[in-house]
């Protein structure tokens, strides 16, 4: 008796299995997501849970469940489970584990498994067999990335909290700079966890493509079809995003190093150095990054040094628009060039690519150029081309105006209603560009991006 159905009368009935398949992996991800989370984060025993899938995937769920709790226990501060021990380099000589291989080895075991009482026939059961099989893999897929999110989140506060802690308990005298790495309250093994992180979920996306190939060549239903691709798609771009978020902490991390020194940024330290405050930072933050240059995957190091540049440029414009003391004009413009011209150099020998961020520091640079008592006449040209470029911004230029130490209330305001008039006649729409909507004004202004951290939003926007 073939198995093998007639097309058009299995697309209603696929229709309705497609639904109750997708109900029970949205209920099934719910449950196995707070069982593994009790199970992992808060190291209690699980609670029972009503089966809701085959005892295939119930031991597919054992198994990933024990994966996990190793993996995090590695990653986890102060777990004492090797987070001091190196990891282990992959084929490309970079961090990784096994885990990705074993990860998808496993399910496709736990596949072929499902199908092998049909043999080489096609058809309606073994379709629902294969959705099933899937279906439960992809939740417990979907449940680890959840599981991980949560887990790269707290890590990375944990650590920033120690690396505040131990910078205020000791006392440094004010004549002797931090040395760059002096901050090993930030676990030196958390770097390399999370690089390993990082490169392993690019590594799950590109296995999870292999498995996909291999469950749709099983599926007779073009329906069913159709609906694993949506899963597929799902799963890889959920892999996609915390490698992401791994990229995110490590900038996050990476900037801290330098902290200290950006902390300096237009204060008497920074007037007084001669510029060579942005060459300690620009060492700093080379120094946080060797081993993320050295054993991260290309792809991701490229994003991450782009994700590196934006976040870089928005607190240095942000320390721009949010001076403590007005800046010391036409001093501070030449400080900011040279600035400029370090930060350039350094970030040039991490991207392969065109720097085009530093086309808003190239753009800025005209109309601090222009001086306080000219304000009103000459400050309309170079403004109008950064306009063009990145939008009005009239809060972000109005904050960096009120930074000047050269411009007395009454020529800013003038100087800005000016601003707002050609805006107006030129009827250009209320938009921001770039890193300038990430720059955070003084609270008396608009925030440029409100409620929104700018890493998380550099993880959203890049690989």
């Amino acid at each position: 008796m073939t198995m093998r159905s007639n097309p058009r009368r299995m697309s209603a009935t696929s229709g309705m299995s497609v639904i109750s398949r997708t109900s029970h992996m949205s209920v099934w991800s719910a449950r196995l997501g707070n069982v593994v989370e009790e199970y992992i984060v808060s190291g209690g025993t699980p609670a029972k849970v009503t089966p809701v899938v085959s005892p295939r995937s119930r031991r597919q769920q054992g198994w990933e469940m024990d994966y996990m709790k190793a993996e995090i226990d590695r990653y986890k501060w102060g777990s004492g489970s090797g987070l001091e021990d190196a990891p282990s380099l992959n084929e490309e000589g970079c961090y990784g584990s096994n885990g990705p291989q074993v990860l998808l080895h496993t399910s496709k075991g736990f596949l072929d498994e499902a199908v092998a009482p049909f043999g080489p026939l096609r058809g309606k059961e073994k379709d629902t067999a294969v959705m099933n099989a899937v279906g439960a893999a992809l939740a417990l897929f979907k449940a680890m990335q959840e599981l991980w999110s949560h887990v790269i989140s707290t890590e990375v506060q944990v650590h920033r909290r120690k690396a505040g802690s131990s910078r205020s308990s000791r006392k440094i005298p004010p004549s002797r700079p931090p040395h760059p790495c002096s901050n090993f309250a930030i676990h030196h093994g958390f770097v390399s966890r999370t690089i390993t992180l990082a490169n392993d979920q690019l590594k799950c996306a590109e296995l999870l493509e292999s498995y996909w190939g291999d469950a749709k060549q099983m599926l007779f239903s073009r329906s069913d079809q159709a609906v694993l691709d949506e899963w597929m798609i799902t799963a890889i771009e959920g892999y996609i995003a915390l490698s992401k978020q791994c990229l995110a902490s490590l900038v996050s991390i990476t900037l801290l190093f330098a902290k200290p020194s950006l902390k300096t940024l237009f204060q008497e330290p920074w007037y007084q150095s001669g510029g060579t405050v942005m060459l300690a930072i620009t060492q700093q933050i080379d120094i946080a990054l060797s081993t993320s240059q050295s054993y991260l995957h290309p792809t991701l190091f490229e994003a991450l040094a782009g994700s590196l540049l934006d976040a870089f440029l928005v607190m240095y414009l942000t320390a721009l628009c949010n001076v403590k003391t007005k800046l010391r004009m036409p001093e501070a413009v030449e400080l900011v060039k040279q600035d400029v011209r370090v930060a350039f150099q350094f970030f040039a020998g991490l991207k392969q690519a065109e720097l085009n961020e530093f086309d808003v520091m190239e753009m800025l640079l005209p109309m601090l150029e222009v001086q306080g008592c000219d304000l009103v006449r000459l400050l309309v040209p170079p403004y109008w081309a950064f306009a063009r470029r990145f939008g009005p911004n009239l809060d972000f230029v109005e904050a960096l105006s009120r930074s000047r130490g050269d411009v007395s209330k009454a020529v800013l305001k003038e100087a800005m209603s000016i601003l707002r008039g050609k805006v107006k006649s030129e009827r250009m729409a209320n938009r921001s560009q770039g890193v300038i909507e990430m720059v955070v004004l003084p609270k008396k202004l608009k925030l440029g991006v409100p409620g929104l951290s700018p890493l998380r939003k550099l993880a959203q926007t890049r690989l």
